[in-house]
């Protein structure tokens, strides 16, 4: 009996020895970073994203007539407005960009309410529609998205998989259900709690989770497999149900831009809040590809979605106060 007894004891130590714990991620000292402010004002809600295209901002809203507004990038003013927010065809409710060719001056927007995937040929100022896909008897949820060098699709699961990422063709067609939960006995088909943003360059890709300090980076090859190139964790997953306990647990990641040389993360790292903005995230993490972090910058507000431009030496934010605008912060000598 007492033989049995310490074989039970070994084994069940030797297992909590192996079973793999989450590597967490520590910050260092962070940079501080002052924004540079537009003289001009702009009159806007909290928008859906911006995107930089031939030096000029397409701020995408969620509210108002226009699907977009474009700003002049040097000197802040609104010089036109794109598309129009509505339900009928051709319009916006909710524009999603899930991403931009560069090489091709192609952008992709994903069409909310009406599970549609468009994309168009842009030239500075002006949006000319190209293709318009549709989604057809796909299982599960998804919402935010990114759009790989080869065609495909990498979505993040809202509804209906046991894993959070999808991987979709150019139609739209599910070739590949992938992903981790940060512990698989929290299993569920309701991935809310578990929504990412993601981002891409060529067939690399970075997921970022929002209501867990968590990122990963992957890689798809030919075959439509996926190479998980590193992950790290900000803090230790904590649960309630099958769900991620956000009253235990910091925000994590509002936006992230995946650039040829770096990885520009929007981090909160503050508990929820759910009657202010104390949340809201005031860091900007930059790793490079192979996950290495570079510089944990700490801004001097709270902002919201990022872009990047095209030299790497720029972010424009929104910057969630005193008041919903865009700045600017010069990086050119951080990295």
């Amino acid at each position: 009996m007492r033989q049995y007894i310490y074989f039970t004891f070994v084994f069940c130590f030797i297992l909590s020895c192996t079973s793999p714990q989450p590597e967490i991620l520590q910050l260092g000292q962070a940079i501080e970073l002052k924004a540079q402010e537009y003289e001009h004002e702009i009159i806007m809600s909290n928008p859906l994203g911006i995107e930089m295209i031939d030096n000029n901002l397409f701020i995408f809203q969620s509210t108002g007539e226009d699907a977009a507004l474009i700003m002049n990038t040097n000197n802040g003013s609104i010089i036109d407005s794109w598309g129009i927010r509505g339900n009928g065809p051709g319009e916006f409710m909710y524009p999603l960009e899930w991403g931009i060719n560069r090489k091709e001056k192609m952008i992709y927007l994903y069409n909310l309410n009406r599970f549609q995937l468009r994309q168009y040929k842009y030239n500075s100022q002006e949006l000319t529609l190209l293709k318009e896909t549709s989604f057809k008897g796909l299982q599960s949820s998804v919402r935010e998205a990114t759009i790989l060098e080869n065609g495909n699709i990498i979505a993040s699961v809202i509804y209906g998989n046991e894993k959070p990422l999808l991987l979709l063709s150019s139609q739209l067609d599910s070739l590949n259900n992938f992903g981790e939960l940060p512990d698989n006995e929290h299993k569920s088909t309701d991935l809310r709690t578990y929504s990412s943003i993601l981002s891409s360059y060529k067939n690399i890709f970075i997921q970022t989770m929002c209501d867990l300090g968590y990122l990963a980076c992957y890689e798809q090859k030919e075959d439509n497999t996926i190479l998980k190139k590193w992950e790290y964790y900000l803090e230790k997953p904590l649960y309630k149900g099958s769900e991620l306990n956000r009253t235990l647990l910091k925000r994590g990641f509002i936006d992230v831009k995946m650039t040829p040389n770096y990885i520009f993360c929007v981090y909160s790292g503050q508990k929820w809040d759910l009657t202010g903005i104390s949340d809201q995230p005031k860091n900007i993490l930059v790793f490079n590809h192979k996950g290495k972090l570079l510089n944990n910058f700490h801004l001097d507000r709270a902002i919201g979605k990022i872009a990047v431009s095209e030299d790497e030496k720029i972010i424009f934010a929104v910057s969630i106060e005193p008041d919903i605008d865009i700045v600017r912060y010069d990086i050119a000598d951080r990295l």
